[in-house]
């Protein structure tokens, strides 16, 4: 039964995914999206992927520091972990890609499943809590402001440090929600927000007020460069914007993960957020969707590309070992 329900969701995402980017390729002019895809500037696709390359290594030493490893042999484990994540993300429908995460670590690093689990809930609330606050930050910037000024950076900066404050005091912000909800007699919410609460605090109190200011450091670096990527992934494209801009892109694409329908890779889905968040820079929608296709196909090319370079090397340095 379970596996039949999970069949009729993974048809009734390929179908939402199918229609998405046909009504974003009915919206788009084909000659622009053409132009975009002939004038690829191949040297800024090329710092695009080094910095994804660099925002991998991140996320590695990020769960190196998590479990504290310091062997190199095991360092190189983390790589194969977030190489194999990456393509996994792309590849599976559903956020499946999440779900053999913690099998990756009992394979690469030989850590417990429950353990695993503990590593991925507690950095995904860091990831999610950040990207939402730096968003909701930077779209009161695009709301108000409209374009990107020394203000805009200032609203970023806020946006880090109240991201910093509501997780160091998230179990306590949430008991607050759940009171509020108890009274108002949303029990089912509450229930799971408490859940979420309990887990939270579960997972995260082996970690000092040292490992929590590391592992939120690590979370915006994250952040920052993925802007970056994304920023010289539209200089790629010939498409002139600005590092805020870029930023709110990012992390307003992350917001989709909300959405209960997942297809493979976000295909349809992120397209589709992508174009909106586009159209509110000022872009009529018939040119933010051929940007976003673009720019989600080159997006797209980078941890396949990242993970064939790096298994690749691996295979190659093993052979070269065993010969000598």
């Amino acid at each position: 039964m379970e596996n039949k329900k999970i069949l009729i969701i993974s048809l009734l995402s390929l179908v939402v995914s199918i229609g998405l980017i046909a009504i974003l390729f009915s919206q788009t002019d084909s000659s622009q999206f053409k132009h975009l895809l002939d004038n690829i500037n191949l040297n800024q696709y090329l710092i695009a992927f080094l910095i994804y390359v660099f925002i991998n290594l991140i996320i590695a030493f990020r769960l190196c520091y998590f479990y504290k490893i310091k062997d190199g042999k095991s360092i190189l484990a983390s790589l194969d972990i977030g190489a194999s994540h990456a393509v996994a993300l792309c590849v599976l429908p559903l956020r499946l890609g999440d779900a053999i995460y913690p099998f990756l670590i009992k394979r690469y690093l030989n850590k417990s499943l429950v353990s695993s689990l503990h590593n991925l809930f507690v950095l995904r609330v860091y990831d999610f809590i950040s990207a939402v606050i730096i968003f909701l930050m930077l779209l009161l910037n695009t709301v108000f402001i409209t374009k990107v000024s020394p203000l805009s950076y200032a609203f970023l900066v806020l946006s880090i440090l109240i991201s910093y404050v509501l997780l160091k005091n998230l179990v306590q912000i949430l008991s607050l929600f759940i009171n509020m909800f108890n009274k108002l007699g949303f029990t089912g919410i509450a229930l799971k927000l408490r859940a979420m609460s309990d887990r939270f605090e579960k997972d995260s109190q082996k970690l000092s007020t040292k490992s929590h200011l590391y592992i939120f450091t690590f979370s915006i670096v994250r952040w920052v460069f993925s802007g970056l990527m994304l920023l010289h992934l539209c200089y790629a494209l010939n498409l002139d914007i600005e590092l805020g801009q870029a930023l709110f892109l990012t992390t307003g694409m992350n917001m989709a993960f909300i959405i209960p329908l997942q297809t493979v890779g976000g295909i349809g889905v992120l397209e589709s957020v992508l174009a909106l968040l586009i159209t509110m820079q000022g872009l009529p929608f018939e040119r933010a969707s051929a940007m976003a296709i673009s720019l989600r196909l080159l997006w797209f090319t980078l941890p396949f590309i990242l993970g064939f370079i790096w298994f690749s090397g691996r295979k190659l340095c093993k052979r070269l070992s065993f010969s000598h």
